[in-house]
């Protein structure tokens, strides 16, 4: 009981933490995607420097985003429609490191909020489609999925995903933790000059540190 104790004293503690993804991605301007349900889970050390903690971790966090389209023609007498959708699932390897201010609340543990920069590397991906169309009393429809890669080429994602984490939560006196935070890709993934595609990610975790 008393190396817990110490333990839950410590400048310097470790933790695991997971939960829930919201991803989606930003095209330019006001475009972006559909939210995109995945999840991420880690580790993290905490570096405690009296009411500040420096908090670098090592993350599998999934992102992407979801596409809907849809348009309708009419020629005459008779209508046609068509619509798209898609789903893109990116895996990554993150390393955040954030800077939180603490904030002590009498008896059962603090509160925390800060944030700093996080950088990933793309390890896979996939995409998932579907399509249909219909007019002239005839309709037909495609679905399936591909891989989606990582490199230089104009079919791929640069792999490099890098930006600013936003972070805040509450840590009980028995190291259970619980956060929301946002990640706000800065990092331009298309290698299509004249494009740009941003990740973005709304999180929810749980974690514990010992």
């Amino acid at each position: 009981m008393s190396g817990v104790l110490r333990a839950q004293d410590s400048n310097v503690q470790v933790g695991i933490e997971g939960g829930l993804n919201l991803a989606k991605q930003s095209s330019g301007g006001s475009g972006s995607t559909g939210n995109l349900t995945a999840f991420h889970a880690g580790v993290l050390v905490d570096f405690k420097l009296d009411a500040v903690t420096i908090e670098p971790g090592l993350f599998y966090s999934v992102k992407g985003g979801k596409y809907d389209a849809a348009t309708t023609i009419s020629d005459g007498t008779t209508t046609y429609s068509a619509s798209t959708s898609a789903k893109l699932t990116l895996n990554y390897l993150e390393l955040p490191v954030n800077v939180l201010y603490n904030i002590p609340v009498a008896g059962s543990g603090h509160l925390f909020v800060g944030g700093g920069p996080y950088a990933a590397y793309g390890l896979s991906g996939k995409m998932k489609y579907s399509a249909s169309a219909s007019g002239g009393g005839n309709s037909q429809s495609q679905a399936g999925e591909q891989n989606v890669s990582f490199g230089s080429g104009s079919d791929q994602y640069k792999a490099l995903d890098f930006g600013i984490n936003f972070k805040g939560g509450y840590r009980f006196s028995n190291g259970l933790q619980l956060s929301v935070g946002y990640g706000l890709g800065l990092a331009n993934l298309s290698n299509d000059s004249q494009s740009s595609v941003k990740n973005n990610v709304f999180r929810a975790s749980l974690g514990y540190f010992f």
